[in-house]
């Protein structure tokens, strides 16, 4: 508004004051913004034209600044509105696009179950074949057992009239027996009285028989003493007939006469008292019995014989210590505690293990 002319600061003219003013179509020429007009209230300006241009007391700048400040409203507001267009505008854009990827998504959730359905409908549909396969064979099957079931029906009818024909005869055969089954249970009837002489007689041939069988158990038992005895009288006699150092002095007879605990001792390295005081002990009768065997069969093993005697006398010795105190014999042989006289003992065992697996053939 540059190429306006103050009204006030020019003197006062005689011309009228519409002649003054600038034309309204100048004025909303140049005031605008944004391609939007200013809009003035020409109507006001036009009623002013009317009144008497003597009186100069309105100023025409106070209607343009009115009009100006209405236009800058305007133009304001229409700022908002605009910068409120944009912003739903670009909200529009954000949803647009955030319904777009959701379809796509959507989308390919939708073909991915479509597919899955789709190998599952196909796989249905296999296995619908598949039954139907198997119905139609187990029809074909079930067809062909019908037909060998109809061919069995008249067989088994067949089969059955000849069962008729049979059972005519067996009818006729049952009746010839039951007439020799009662003639006979008439003849056994008489013979009750000599059933019972059988009875009697077999009862008292049990008896005897028993009395039999206790004689001959008593019999047996003297056989059995007569038989040792005379196994030994043959052994000692075979004893005999061999040369003097190689005889078996386990089937020698010595004398009665005060002799028995020398023969104990002999052959068992120890008297009958420290035996029958660790009886008990299944240990110490295998050391004793293995000390027996090793004495008897000292011609056959003759290798561990010696060593075997040195051992037994020395384990013997340091055993009978140790009994004294309040151990047990069975635990000092094969106790739970690894001791010298507990290695000691299984070596005899392993030695005598060792010499007597050959087979000792006495004659």
């Amino acid at each position: 508004m540059t190429d306006r002319k103050n009204p006030m600061s020019a003197p006062r003219s005689q011309k009228s004051l519409p002649a003054l003013l600038p034309n309204i179509s100048q004025l909303t020429s140049h005031e605008s913004m944004n391609g939007i007009p200013m809009t003035l209230n020409t109507l006001v300006l036009e009623k002013k034209g009317d009144c008497d241009t003597s009186d100069d007391t309105m100023d025409w700048k106070i209607l343009y600044l009115k009009s100006r400040r209405q236009s800058m409203k305007i133009r304001s507001q229409h700022q908002k509105e605009r910068d409120r267009l944009i912003k739903e505008k670009l909200a529009l854009r954000r949803g647009n696009k955030l319904l777009q990827s959701a379809l796509i998504q959507s989308r390919c959730n939708a073909s991915k179950i479509l597919t899955e359905r789709c190998s599952l409908v196909e796989k249905m549909l296999d296995s619908i074949k598949q039954k139907l396969a198997e119905e139609n064979r187990l029809t074909h099957l079930l067809t062909n057992r019908l037909d060998d079931l109809e061919i069995q029906c008249k067989e088994i009818s067949a089969r059955a009239l000849a069962a008729d024909k049979a059972k005519e005869q067996s009818d006729k055969f049952a009746k010839l027996a039951r007439a020799q089954l009662k003639r006979s249970c008439e003849q056994l009837s008489g013979k009750d009285y000599i059933i019972g002489n059988f009875k009697k007689e077999r009862e008292e041939l049990r008896s005897a028989l028993q009395n039999r069988n206790n004689e001959l158990m008593d019999l047996d038992h003297v056989l059995e003493v007569y038989s040792e005895v005379v196994e030994g009288i043959l052994s000692r006699k075979s004893e005999w007939s061999k040369s003097p150092h190689l005889r078996d002095n386990a089937y020698r007879i010595k004398s009665t006469n005060n002799n028995d605990l020398g023969w104990y001792e002999e052959y068992y390295g120890t008297s009958p008292d420290i035996v029958l005081q660790f009886e008990s002990s299944a240990a110490f009768k295998r050391l004793i019995n293995m000390r027996y065997e090793v004495y008897r069969y000292k011609y056959n093993v003759k290798d561990i014989a010696d060593g075997f005697e040195e051992d037994f006398q020395e384990l013997l010795e340091k055993v009978l210590l140790k009994a004294r105190e309040t151990e047990s014999m069975q635990s000092i042989l094969v106790g739970s505690t690894d001791t010298e006289i507990r290695a000691a003992y299984y070596d005899l065992c392993i030695l005598w293990e060792e010499g007597m697996a050959q087979e000792i053939s006495v004659p």
